[in-house]
């Protein structure tokens, strides 16, 4: 075989992309580009690695897109809130573009602050089970210390 011609390459690439994107098993790739195209099982599997390069970056490439268009809402938002003085809202949008960008951690579910504990989106169970070793904490502790 001579040189591959860059712009069949890039088809056959294409169409290889296309089908499996479209969940084409690559023994059928295979065989299908053997049949239209000649070439063989190695350059099909190469053409199969190329397609799944192509198709990463595409993917990644559409996330920051979208990433970038949210943002830019938030910041509208931001910026309208602050134009009437609706300063919770405002720092509810600076929050979102945090989470966005994951600037910051997630926070515990459980966080205990002054004494006082945050139990928010738990369980019955387990509010009991945090409070059951709390308990037997707060016991140990307090039995060991007068003794």
């Amino acid at each position: 075989m001579g040189r591959t011609n860059p712009a069949l390459m890039a088809k056959r690439q294409r169409e290889v992309a296309e089908m499996l994107i479209n969940g084409t098993q690559t023994r059928d790739i295979v065989t299908f580009m053997h049949d239209k195209y000649n070439v063989s099982k190695v350059t099909v599997e190469r053409d199969v690695t190329e397609a799944y390069k192509w198709i990463r970056q595409y993917i990644v490439r559409n996330v920051d897109d979208v990433l970038s268009l949210h943002i830019s809402r938030y910041e509208t938002v931001f910026t309208n809130a602050m134009g009437m003085g609706d300063f919770k809202s405002a720092i509810a949008a600076l929050r979102a573009i945090e989470d966005l960008l994951k600037l910051r951690e997630q926070q515990p579910l459980v966080a205990v602050t002054n004494n006082e504990i945050n139990i928010d989106g738990l369980s019955l169970q387990e509010i009991k089970e945090i409070l059951q070793v709390d308990a037997n904490t707060t016991t140990k502790k307090h039995i060991s210390s007068n003794t």
